[in-house]
């Protein structure tokens, strides 16, 4: 279940919750944080979705699935703006449960996305 404090310091979604992983809560993970700095959208091997603030991630991938492309900040991918434009919270959704089923077919290491935007 989604939650404001915790070892991620922002909202996360759980990806095999269905309860947890919806539109409206992509969304809000969306507007979680701001366009103030360059963030990462990553999940964790356990599920945990999240937006990194790209300084913070760990040298490593060894915890987590999936890992996007950096969103730059000052380019409206995260923010209130962006979570209120439904055709790119779509997007993210999309790429979140295709890139997940494709991680769960190999459970290998984190699978590096470019965020395609042809899903």
């Amino acid at each position: 279940m989604n939650d404001m404090s915790n070892d991620f310091g922002n909202f996360t979604i759980q990806i095999d919750d269905p309860e947890d992983f919806t539109f409206e809560n992509v969304s809000k993970l969306i507007a979680s944080k701001d366009d103030s700095k360059t963030r990462q959208l990553t999940v964790t091997k356990t599920g945990k979705v999240y937006l990194a603030d790209f300084s913070l991630l760990p040298p490593d991938d060894s915890n987590h699935a999936l890992v996007y492309e950096t969103w730059i900040r000052g380019a409206d991918y995260c923010g209130k703006a962006a979570s209120e434009d439904s055709h790119w919270v779509s997007e993210v959704y999309n790429w979140l449960q295709k890139d997940w089923k494709l991680w769960l077919n190999d459970r290998g290491d984190a699978l590096y996305c470019d965020g395609s935007f042809d899903y």
